[in-house]
């Protein structure tokens, strides 16, 4: 069978995002003493003893945060634990409240199997005693300070065997194989991110709301297109740091960098009343600098004033006048909301994650520098440059070594020049191209 899945469960601000960092022994999901920031239910892989399970972190259920979310985030906990093999049923050690209890009663109604965490134990001053947590009426409870780590490790090592007693590492091998491909959905906030996840997903997984921002923490999730197993990443609206005033919308930008590093393509989600702004050119140089490949989605194109091939050119030539450095990243239109152009736009997916681990074949690629590199040979005070041979060095952006008689003498002209004819030949679309120039080692 698959890895089990583990849901983390609670009302706001018990712990569990502090618990679900804990188990996977990193900062993933924000935390922050304001109730109600984990909104969207987060998904990680983490390993028990060496085995893997996937985790879930889920938004606070009934939360009293005047926000207009709640009732969304319970939907979210309900899907999580009809998805889930396991639940964590979180608490604090200090007592039982009403909210628990009701929290207590849902769960018994999904028919999962249980372990409820009394979390916060040295808030309790230290105590053992858990008789108020098992009036929840669930057999196996533990108690624990997922803040301090205290009674983590045995809390890791119950778990697991509750796991295996319930039967769900049996089955034969675990599937711990890798997505095959994954992409980060990037843009401003409120610019259609979490609907187009949505949509490809077919299920409510992150809350769609017209409240800019409403996505704080990045969230992933699996799924298969041509036979291709996919990891889709939504993210935090990325907004510029004069914005950033809050903690969460500091960690939010951050979460959007690292989804940036991880996918192999980023898909940057545009309007087409505001197309580009100063925010996603520095989305851009991220993305080239990380050597991921891009693509540019005009969303919303069910609300475009024209929807004409004239229209759309025009939109075209701005982005590429906005971008001239980035003439060689496809442009498609979409929605989100209709559905209009979303098989068009994984397939392209597929198509640049394919050109970046492109690998020319060796004869090719001589002939190609023999035959093309000799309209332009840059020199410098008098000494022209000489390449003695050239080689693919890296797929994943493809990079290419010249050795050269003098590395000075190679101009950032020569390198663009290299890379355009690079593109035209191979049709590198989508991904960006490594030149690097060494003097051949006489």
């Amino acid at each position: 069978m698959g890895k089990p899945r583990v849901a983390i469960l609670g009302r706001p601000n018990v712990g569990k995002s502090t618990l679900f960092n804990r188990l996977l022994k990193q900062k993933i999901a924000i935390i922050h003493a304001q109730p109600g920031v984990t909104r969207n239910r987060k998904r990680a892989t983490c390993y028990l003893e060496g085995r893997a399970v996937t985790l879930y972190d889920t938004g606070g259920v009934f939360a009293s945060v005047e926000d207009g979310f709640s009732g969304k985030i319970t939907r979210q906990v309900e899907a999580a634990i009809a998805e889930s093999d396991f639940l964590i049923l979180v608490i604090e050690a200090e007592g039982v409240t009403g909210a628990d209890e009701e929290l207590a009663a849902l769960v018994r109604r999904m028919d999962r199997p249980v372990l409820v965490v009394a979390n916060k134990c040295d808030r309790a001053g230290g105590s053992s005693d858990l008789s108020e947590a098992y009036t929840l009426g669930f057999e196996h409870v533990i108690g624990l300070s997922a803040e301090h780590g205290t009674n983590v490790t045995q809390f890791r090592s119950v778990l697991s065997g509750l796991l295996e007693e319930y039967g769900f590492f049996e089955g034969g091998e675990e599937d711990q194989r890798k997505a095959a491909l994954s992409f980060a959905v990037i843009g401003r906030p409120n610019v259609g991110k979490s609907s187009l996840v949505n949509l490809i997903l077919q299920k409510e997984r992150t809350i769609v709301s017209p409240v800019a921002g409403t996505t704080r923490d990045s969230i992933e999730d699996e799924f298969e297109f041509q036979e291709t197993r996919f990891t889709i990443i939504d993210t935090a609206g990325l907004r510029r740091k004069s914005k950033v005033r809050e903690s969460i919308e500091f960690y939010s930008t951050l979460r959007c960098r690292e989804s940036i590093n991880k996918a192999d393509i980023t898909v940057l989600l545009l309007e087409p009343d505001t197309l580009i702004t100063d925010q996603d050119k520095k989305i851009c140089d991220i993305v080239m600098k990380k050597g991921r490949g891009l693509i540019f989605a005009i969303n919303k194109w069910d609300l475009a004033a024209e929807k004409t091939d004239a229209y759309l050119g025009e939109l075209k030539g701005t982005i590429r006048f906005q971008f001239p450095e980035l003439s060689f990243v496809p442009i498609l239109t979409m929605s989100a909301l209709t559905g209009r152009g979303i098989k068009k736009l994984l397939n392209l997916i597929l198509a640049v994650r394919e050109n970046s681990l492109c690998r020319i074949e060796t004869g090719a690629f001589n002939r190609f520098v023999e035959r093309e590199l000799t309209g332009y040979i840059p020199s410098k005070k008098g000494r022209r440059l000489k390449v003695f041979y050239a080689v693919q060095s890296e797929v994943a952006p493809p990079s290419f070594t010249f050795f050269v008689n003098n590395a000075k003498i190679a101009s950032s002209q020569y390198r663009n020049y290299i890379k355009n004819n690079l593109r035209r030949h191979f049709n590198l679309k989508g991904v960006p191209v490594f030149i690097h120039f060494r003097d051949r080692k006489r």
